[in-house]
């Protein structure tokens, strides 16, 4: 017995120090890219971040964020430099709960708008990682956690990501905050995990689908707040802004499949001369390859189909449907907060493809939360059969290679993509499968414990 636990002992530090190890490398890692984003915030002009600021300038003056066209008529301030003055809808593809979002900093100057972004970014990404690891329940998995996520900090998403100024972390922010949420101790944790939730949801619909595993697994505190804080942003919205700008929203979406169709050019160098707010660097941005991973742009290149949005939504509800039947069968099962959380941030992630709109490489920062949730079961992992473990294994090695490899062609990131998801949703179904039988104690009670 003494020289069982000798071994187990001499593993743990062993595993101790190759995280150490890899600790040290990710920062340096991370370090660097963070230098990197500094830079390309000073000579880029943060061209996603831009059509937000203006549609968020336009949508509080009383305009129309969604169908605006800029003419000499208007100041600068409303001007979206490389927005196709030919297409009958502006670049604003957020809806008014994320333009809302923006106000604080509405009237600021542009310049000053693009520094503070960049620093929300990676404020909101390391403080998406500290709150994982502070849930993580050891210290081997925290550290673990910070490895993950200071190593997609180095990745090429990530340079992608903050240079365009985009506001996907945001989204990995508030959902780490409603797992941390949940599993602390204080009086109405359960709800305001929800509450967070429910606050992503309305800023990116398709995370309502993490509804569904916890309607399966009866989180009705969760739950609750879910509703509460999706309700609470949209009626807020409607209060300030009416119903016109979100029935804006939604007529001008349709629009924008058409870029995906190859049958509109959402931007324009019309103005790639023009000094806006003291910049002059509005229409530059980071060389990227040309990757988009939708369905439908997939369908478009590859076999020359045209998928409307009524088709890709009707493929959408048919996977959901049979993904949800699979969580279903092991309802009763006292399945981890951590595996509810990643089946349903599968399903979120699978969504993202059925959009009928482009798939920018940029949104993969989503992946962090999949890999921590997988990252606070590890202790299940051995409960999984080898030759499941091994699949999973080499999928997310082939995933890793082909998405972020240096090859760079749209084939590449696509077979890395579907790798990657592949692997997330193979170990939900792993963890779903490996969690003890017999009925969860807490779905007996009136409520969850808050």
């Amino acid at each position: 017995m003494q020289k069982k636990n000798t071994m187990k002992q001499s593993k743990k530090v062993a595993l101790g120090s190759i995280l150490n190890v890899l600790l040290v490398f990710a920062v340096v890692v991370s370090a660097r890219g963070f230098v990197s984003d500094l830079k390309n915030t000073f000579k880029y002009g943060g061209v996603d971040l831009r059509n937000r600021v203006v549609g968020t300038r336009l949508m509080m003056d009383g305009e129309d964020p969604y169908y605006f066209k800029w003419s000499e008529d208007y100041p600068d301030t409303l001007l979206d430099p490389i927005d196709n003055p030919d297409n009958p809808v502006s670049r604003v593809s957020v809806p008014p709960t994320v333009l809302m979002l923006q106000i604080p900093l509405s009237k600021a100057p542009y310049s000053a708008q693009r520094v503070v972004w960049f620093t929300l970014q990676w404020l909101l990404l390391l403080g998406s990682i500290f709150l994982f690891a502070r849930s993580a329940g050891s210290r081997d998995k925290a550290k673990a956690v910070w490895i993950i996520g200071l190593f997609l900090s180095g990745t090429c998403m990530w340079r992608f990501h903050v240079e365009r100024g985009q506001i996907y972390v945001l989204y990995v922010f508030l959902i780490s905050l409603s797992y941390w949420s949940y599993n602390k101790s204080f009086r109405y944790s359960s709800f305001l995990g929800g509450l967070a939730l429910g606050i992503t949801a309305s800023l990116r619909p398709t995370v309502l689908l993490m509804f569904i595993p916890l309607l399966i697994f009866r989180k009705w505190n969760l739950l609750l707040g879910v509703v509460a804080g999706f309700l609470i942003f949209m009626l807020i919205t409607l209060a300030l802004f009416g119903v016109p700008v979100w029935r804006s929203y939604f007529s001008a979406m349709r629009y924008h499949e058409k870029p995906n169709l190859g049958e509109a050019q959402m931007e324009s160098l019309g103005f790639e001369d023009r000094n806006v707010e003291g910049v002059d660097n509005l229409k530059l941005f980071l060389p990227f390859p040309n990757i988009n991973t939708s369905i439908q742009y997939f369908f478009k290149r590859v076999f020359h189909l045209d998928l409307s949005s009524q088709t890709l939504l009707a493929l959408l509800g048919l996977t959901v449907l049979i993904i949800s039947a699979f969580i279903f069968r092991y309802r009763t099962r006292r399945v981890s907060l951590a595996t509810i959380f990643l089946a349903g941030s599968v399903m979120m992630l699978v969504s993202e493809y059925f959009l009928p709109a482009i798939k920018a490489y940029y949104s993969n920062i989503l992946w962090f939360i999949p890999f921590a949730l997988i990252v606070m079961d590890a202790d299940i992992l051995p409960s999984i059969k080898t030759n499941r473990l091994l699949f999973a294994l080499f999928m997310l090695l082939a995933g890793l290679f082909f998405s972020l490899s240096i090859l760079w062609e749209s084939y590449d990131v696509l077979i890395g993509e579907a790798a990657i998801v592949l692997f997330f949703a193979s170990m939900a179904a792993f963890l779903l499968q490996a969690s003890p039988k017999g009925l969860n104690l807490e779905i007996c009670e009136a409520g969850e414990p808050d």
